[in-house]
């Protein structure tokens, strides 16, 4: 597949309840124009609705912003400006963190602490795809 330089890119602001489909749909959609296979899109809707359980929302509602470039997507979710990002799941077992969950489903994690708390994730495309 030859792609023309330069990136797509999404963003949405969505309520974290009962809204995670949403984001599921737009990762689906651009993870298919980069020919991501099945397992690797549902690897990376998973990580997303992870990191949406973990950013602060501000009101309810967080941030997702998709960019799509020739290697691979990147995908930054953020919550309210001046909350803590809670990088420790509340209902599993003791040592499973957000971290090593998703340094598992996406090629890589950054954890961005700050004004406003963010979950940068990056799944590359393989050569195969």
């Amino acid at each position: 597949m030859t792609e023309a330089p330069g990136t797509n890119a999404v963003s949405i602001a969505l309520p974290v309840d009962g809204y995670v489909n949403v984001a599921r749909l737009v990762t689906a959609g651009l993870g298919s124009q980069l020919e991501f296979g099945f397992e690797a899109i549902d690897d990376l809707q998973l990580a997303i609705e992870l990191a949406l359980r973990s950013v602060p929302a501000r009101d309810g509602y967080a941030t997702v912003a998709l960019v799509r470039d020739e290697t691979g997507l990147t995908v930054t979710v953020s919550g309210s400006e001046g909350e803590q990002l809670d990088a420790r799941f509340p209902d599993a077992r003791e040592g499973l963190d957000l971290l090593s969950c998703l340094g598992r489903l996406v090629d890589s994690v950054d954890l961005v602490a700050g004004a406003a708390p963010a979950v940068v994730l990056r799944k590359n495309r393989s050569p195969a795809e």
